[in-house]
């Protein structure tokens, strides 16, 4: 298979700590002071349930876990 030189290592990208787990730090109170009311780019990465998702804030895939309040959701009815 050909691949180009270099190609492997471009593709790398070095995802900061709270991506692999360790959130020691990141300063939550500062990260939500600068980004009060703002819209960030993210990838969902799980919908825990109705009113909190694992999310992978862009470009710098900081790992983070959104609680939101006011949500109401259906029960399941089995």
């Amino acid at each position: 298979m050909f691949q180009a030189s270099g190609a492997s290592e471009a593709s790398i990208r070095n995802l900061p700590p709270s991506a692999v787990g360790d959130t020691a730090n990141f300063d939550t109170v500062q990260f939500a002071f600068e980004n009060k009311g703002r819209s960030l780019p993210a990838i969902v990465e799980q919908v825990r349930d109705g009113s909190t998702v694992r999310v992978y804030l862009l470009p710098e895939f900081q790992f983070v876990q959104v609680f939101m309040t006011g949500i109401q959701v259906e029960e399941n009815a089995n």
